[in-house]
């Protein structure tokens, strides 16, 4: 019983509490932003808006947070992130930014405002913070609006967008 007490401590309450947790307790959002166009022919292209130098290729069809490993089905077959037949994951996740601390990876981390032109994978559609005293958010932040990575100028109030 202790151990379930101390581990619910490091989620809620005081923002020593807070601090105290690990990235496992207060992790970052984990989020995906998928752009994509199917033509007539079966291919399917993608169609952000802007460039992730973190994504590989930095035009493909799905972005991503850091974490966790990528990989995309296209009629139940596995492809590269072109559309294209594939026998691999698209990309590993990368748990050493996923987990940076903002103050010292101000565009390497999992916290803040995402923008794939600016910050790659970095940030988040919801702009959840780190949680930090005073600047930060804690674990009962509930986020109000959210945009897409490629696209952060316009926000919706919705989950679901187009």
């Amino acid at each position: 019983m202790r151990l379930a007490e101390e581990l619910a401590a490091k989620n809620t309450g005081s923002w020593k509490n807070n601090m105290g947790g690990s990235v496992i307790g207060n992790a970052p959002p984990i989020w995906q932003d998928i752009a994509a166009a199917f033509c007539a022919d079966g291919s399917v292209k993608p169609t952000h808006f802007q460039r992730n130098g973190d994504a590989t290729p930095s035009n493909g069809i799905v972005f991503q947070s850091y974490m966790p490993d990528l990989y995309l089905y296209i009629d139940d077959r596995l492809t590269d992130n072109l559309g294209r037949p594939s026998n691999q994951r698209i990309n590993g996740g990368d748990w050493r930014n996923f987990s940076n601390f903002p103050a010292t990876a101000p565009n390497g981390n999992a916290y803040g405002t995402c923008s794939a032109a600016t910050r790659g994978s970095g940030g988040n559609p919801w702009s959840v913070d780190a949680p930090a005293p005073v600047i930060g958010d804690g674990p009962g932040n509930r986020p109000n609006k959210v945009v897409h990575c490629d696209d952060p100028a316009n926000e919706f109030t919705g989950n679901l967008t187009r």
